[in-house]
């Protein structure tokens, strides 16, 4: 392995669970973005279930596990920025839910901050690649949206399937 390789692993961080077997049937993944001025950013990343594990309650507790751990192991007394790019819009409702001074949010009172406005621009320019978002992709900074941005990938979900 090359230092780049042990160095992109390092970035990473991710929480497994597995059945009563020892058998993994679900994992969270995030990255640890370097966004000058902010340090560390942690992205949100995705989340798999095993199809038949899905009403177990394992999304939240995969996402709250992989946050924990990363804060006692980090910055157990400072805040942290959190970044998400999803496309199924429970994942952005559950953000906006749980974590403090998101935007965008159905809560928020105003736009959205100076700290938002650098954090999204740094997304946009240094870590597209990491979190999968298409290189045809622009952010929308009106609405904190990338549009297009999982066209022909497995994330893309159609419109008309009312799970998502």
């Amino acid at each position: 392995m090359s230092f780049r390789d042990q160095e992109e692993l390092e970035r990473n961080v991710i929480t497994l669970t597995r059945d009563h077997k020892g058998l993994p049937i679900g994992f969270c993944s995030a990255v640890i973005l370097d966004v000058d001025g902010y340090k560390n950013v942690l992205h949100l990343g995705l989340t798999c279930v095993k199809k038949e594990s899905r009403s177990l309650g394992l999304t939240h507790l995969l996402t709250s596990k992989l946050l924990f751990n990363y804060l006692i192991r980090t910055s157990p007394f400072k805040s942290i920025w959190v970044t998400n790019v999803a496309c199924v819009i429970s994942s952005l409702g559950n953000v906006a839910l749980y974590f403090e001074k998101v935007h965008p949010s159905p809560f928020a009172q105003s736009g959205p901050s100076l700290d938002h406005i650098r954090i999204a621009q740094a997304v946009d320019r240094k870590f597209r690649s990491p979190i999968a978002i298409n290189k045809d992709a622009q952010l929308d900074l009106d609405t904190f949206v990338f549009p297009g941005s999982v066209g022909n990938t497995a994330f893309q979900k159609s419109r008309k399937d009312k799970q998502y």
